[in-house]
C-alpha cells in the first residue's frame, strides 16, 4: 500500500510513500507536532516530514500509519511462493 500526499488540502497529489518496511520517527526541528517517514527505494534513502495541527492529530496519524504498515508487512511476509 502507498500513502499519497498533498502539500495543501485540495491540491494535486505531490508524491507517494510506500508503507512496507518504513520507519516512523518524531521530528521536532520545525514543528512540535511533526513526524518523519523514512524508507528506501531503489537503494536510495527517502524521507518526508509531515506536520499535524495538534499532538492528538499527530498521534492519530502515526497510529493509523503504523497499523496499516504492520498489516501490509504481515500480509506480504505471509505470502508463500
Amino acid at each position: 500500500a502507498i500513502v499519497n500526499f498533498l502539500c495543501v488540502e485540495g491540491a494535486n497529489q505531490k508524491g507517494r510513500v510506500p508503507l512496507y518496511d518504513v520507519k516512523l520517527e518524531e521530528y521536532s526541528v520545525t514543528n512540535k507536532f511533526a513526524f518523519k517517514i523514512i524508507w528506501k527505494e531503489n537503494g536510495k534513502k527517502n524521507e518526508i516530514i509531515l506536520a499535524a495541527k495538534s499532538e492528538e492529530d499527530m498521534q492519530s496519524w502515526c497510529t493509523a500509519l503504523m497499523r496499516q504498515k504492520l498489516l501490509i508487512e504481515d500480509t506480504i511476509n505471509s505470502i508463500e511462493f
